[in-house]
């Protein structure tokens, strides 16, 4: 096994995450918990009838305090997009911005 394959690990945010902001080169979450940099993460997008999985590595971290409570700013940036991944990504992102 490789570095770089040990660094790989699967999370589903699926209750665990608000999107701040996404976009298709990347994505703005806001959590409870940290994560290194440089990480590499499969992150599971789901909104209504989308649902499919993206890579992405964590390339900030900012550490906030909101009524007493710690939480998490965490900019990915998604990587090794295949196409249907780009397709379901624009789609995820169409469908959000219709709703706002």
């Amino acid at each position: 096994m490789s570095n770089f394959d040990k660094k790989i690990t699967k999370i589903e945010f699926l209750r665990d995450f608000i999107i701040k902001n996404i976009s298709e080169g990347g994505i703005l979450i806001e959590t409870t918990y940290s994560l290194p940099i440089d990480s590499i993460h499969f992150l599971n997008l789901t909104y209504k009838e989308i649902n499919f999985y993206i890579k992405g590595i964590v390339k900030r971290v900012e550490k906030n305090i909101r009524n007493n409570e710690e939480f998490f700013k965490i900019a990915f940036q998604f990587i090794d997009i295949d196409s249907q991944q780009r397709s379901n990504l624009k789609e995820f992102i169409d469908l959000i911005k219709k709703e706002q």
